[in-house]
């Protein structure tokens, strides 16, 4: 296998790797730009995202008609690795997990009516995205077939039961994508496929309470401490993988 990167790659790493180091290790450098909880504020890390936006060094793994760059794969290889070279870096190029792999599933999965309401927020940084996936032994883990939460349709909403530990959520505005099992299969029958909610995220989920439309919060903002949470939305959509 030839690992020669083609000039426009190499030239793409250089121009971010210069980015990076003009203004992603600077801002990590300066240890008042950090929060309590050692992060930079999206507020001081928000001119490095959008001055990566402006030198065209943004959203490499999605769409152009949506902002994104949409690079193939060994490009897409050599930006990350420049990236990371600062922990902040992923995030000032907008392509830091979970919001990276949403948008992967969102542009290959999506129909172009969810790739419109959801995949374009996120591509643009008008909002974040998180996994919801949490649960106490045995459930949850990288293995959709073995999540327990699930999902029931009373007239035109859905209602999800879950027991949960806690999982972490981005600051508003956010998206959640709550991964299941398919639910006419037994736990092991389909190893190979799950399917994914994607709602709004508000408020924060509390036990046997019954949350609001605009409430994922199955698991997102829950206390660490498990509890058995029960939400009713209608505002969301399946994909499928």
């Amino acid at each position: 296998m030839d690992f020669t990167l083609s000039p426009e790659i190499e030239s793409l790493r250089l121009r971010v790797r210069s980015f990076v180091e003009e203004h992603v290790l600077p801002l990590e450098s300066d240890p008042h730009n950090f929060s309590e909880h050692e992060n930079i504020p999206d507020e001081r890390l928000a001119p490095v995202r959008e001055k990566a936006k402006q030198a065209g060094l943004w959203a490499p793994q999605s769409p152009k008609e949506y902002g994104g760059m949409d690079l193939p794969m060994v490009a897409w290889a050599v930006m990350y690795e420049e990236a990371a070279r600062s922990l902040f870096g992923p995030l000032a190029f907008n392509c830091m997990a979970p919001d990276d792999g949403n948008m992967n599933l969102l542009k290959k999965a999506g129909t172009p009516a969810q790739k419109e309401k959801w995949l374009k927020p996120i591509v643009e940084g008008k909002v974040r995205s998180s996994v919801v996936m949490t649960e106490p032994a045995p459930g949850g883990g990288s293995d959709p077939s073995m999540i327990k939460t699930y999902a029931e349709k009373h007239g035109d909403k859905w209602k999800i039961y879950a027991e949960s530990g806690s999982s972490p959520a981005p600051p508003p505005p956010r998206i959640s994508f709550l991964r299941r099992a398919p639910p006419t299969t037994s736990a092991r029958a389909s190893p190979r496929s799950s399917t994914t909610r994607i709602s709004p995220v508000g408020g924060s989920c509390a036990a046997s309470r019954s949350l609001g439309l605009r409430s994922m919060a199955v698991i997102a903002n829950s206390s660490s401490t498990a509890s058995k949470c029960m939400t009713t939305t209608s505002s969301a959509a399946w994909v499928t993988a």
